[in-house]
């Protein structure tokens, strides 16, 4: 029994962060008048798939793109091949581009 309401905890501990981030996502592009959000295309992967339902960025996703309805902001998905290399501003593609930690 402990480990299913620890399994339910950590549900209700995720969808209650997803809830705020994609919150704050839709506050900020509203704010700044950003009339497209865009975020990475997962459609190669089945929803009807445990790993997926089960995947916090995927959760996310969907309800960025509930809200975003609601305000009429539009959301795109896109290709996530280089996107940590494509520079945001003119969408050149170089490894220079990729920030990385040192740790």
């Amino acid at each position: 029994m402990d480990g299913i309401f620890v399994k339910h905890k950590i549900a209700r501990f995720r969808d209650t962060i997803n809830h705020k981030y994609s919150r704050y996502v839709i506050e900020l592009a509203f704010k700044h008048r950003c009339g497209t959000i865009q975020l990475e295309d997962l459609s190669g992967i089945s929803k009807n798939e445990v790993f997926l339902k089960n995947w916090s960025y995927f959760d996310l996703q969907e309800k960025i793109q509930y809200k975003a309805k609601l305000v009429g902001i539009k959301v795109i998905k896109i290709n996530p091949e280089y996107t940590s290399q494509r520079y945001s501003k003119c969408g050149h593609i170089a490894n220079e581009n990729r920030f990385e930690e040192n740790f």
